[in-house]
């Protein structure tokens, strides 16, 4: 069985390629988006950086990739909702190649935590 498909929760896109769905990049907006809880996810970057060969697929080490990563916006976001007396929370992660992109990707992210989260509260309820 196949796993579902990745949805790039800043511009919708969704992906069915296999290494997209497992490292949560989008092609599109040239973003991982990562989820800090998943701790193999920064390695997955980073062999993601090695796959991607950039500059030159037969030039990259893993330090340089490791460097790559370094040159890139990180947000990292931990978001709490709370209803009456339950809580729930969520850490998560992006990666972003500029600092405007990590702003918007950041705010994605924490639209789409806010709603997992809010969906958890509501399932906990019944």
């Amino acid at each position: 069985m196949s796993a579902p498909p990745f949805t790039c929760p800043r511009c919708g896109r969704v992906s069915y390629h296999p290494e997209d769905v497992r490292q949560r990049y989008c092609g599109a907006c040239h973003v991982w988006h990562v989820d800090v809880a998943d701790a193999p996810a920064v390695q997955d970057a980073v062999d993601a950086l090695v796959e991607a060969a950039l500059p030159d697929p037969a030039a990259m080490t893993h330090a340089e990739a490791l460097e790559e990563l370094g040159r890139r916006y990180r947000v990292r976001v931990a978001v709490m909702l709370t209803h009456g007396e339950r809580h729930v929370t969520m850490d998560g992660a992006t990666l972003a190649e500029s600092g405007a992109e990590a702003v918007r990707a950041g705010a994605d992210l924490v639209g789409v935590m806010l709603e997992r989260l809010r969906r958890r509260l509501e399932d906990d309820a019944t």
